[in-house]
């Protein structure tokens, strides 16, 4: 399981012939290609959620602000029921498509129900619901309702010496030679650069087939819920 420290030290061994200034650079390097397989692939170690969020009457903010490791949405949200039970809601693809259903301003008891949509529209540092939410659920308390929301996150940035991930474990090769790719390129040496770049991608593509035995495995010894019909204004992937 090779650490930061480990993976620095084998990307600066390969920038042969490199500008000093970018030898000291290798910690960034290794970072960026820690982001880029994640922006290129949602791995299954992405996988997150943020709840139960408790719902205010006549309120359409849900979350706010969005986690700091958000990346994008994922599968449905869903409302927590007071019994242990579930009941699925939907990723409303905007604020202007909801228009169309619920009246955008009337928060008041004729304009409030049970949550039906998440609102993010991809730019948004926040999470809206809709409609209104009402006081009907049968949590006590109050009657608010509790809702999880799915996400893909970010792993964290590389920091410390030992540091280890599962992208450290499973695509160290991904890292070492996307981060040399880019240290080439920084040095105007751009055969070189593109040698290591297409290295990258045959460790990307292993790392990949890595994540679908991991997703296969988990699907063995996990029974995972599944709800109703997916309807058309599903965001997550």
């Amino acid at each position: 399981m090779p650490t930061f420290l480990q993976i620095r030290d084998s990307v600066t061994r390969r920038l042969i012939d490199a500008n000093v200034s970018i030898t000291t650079e290798v910690s960034e390097l290794v970072n960026n290609a820690l982001k880029m397989i994640q922006d290129l692939h949602n791995f299954k170690i992405m996988e997150a959620k943020n709840g139960p969020i408790v719902t205010v009457q006549a309120s359409r903010i849900l979350l706010d602000p969005l986690p700091t490791d958000w990346k994008d949405s994922r599968d449905f949200p869903w409302i927590r029921e007071w019994d242990g039970g579930t009941t699925p809601i939907q990723w409303a693809p905007s604020q202007a498509e909801m228009a169309k259903i619920f009246p955008l301003n009337d928060s008041t008891v004729t304009g409030q129900g049970k949550p039906q949509y998440v609102v993010w529209d991809g730019e948004d540092e926040r999470l809206e619901i809709q409609p209104f939410p009402d006081t009907k659920s049968n949590w006590a308390g109050g009657g608010d309702w509790r809702v999880v929301v799915p996400y893909w996150k970010y792993l964290p940035a590389l920091v410390a010496n030992e540091d280890t991930n599962w992208f450290t474990n499973n695509a160290s090769e991904f890292l070492r030679d996307q981060a040399v790719a880019e240290g080439f390129y920084i040095n105007w040496d751009e055969e070189r650069a593109q040698l290591w770049e297409q290295r990258a991608a045959v460790q990307f593509q292993k790392t990949k087939k890595v994540d679908k035995r991991v997703r296969i495995n988990y699907q063995a010894t996990t029974l995972t819920p599944r709800f109703a019909t997916r309807g058309s204004f599903r965001r997550g992937r």
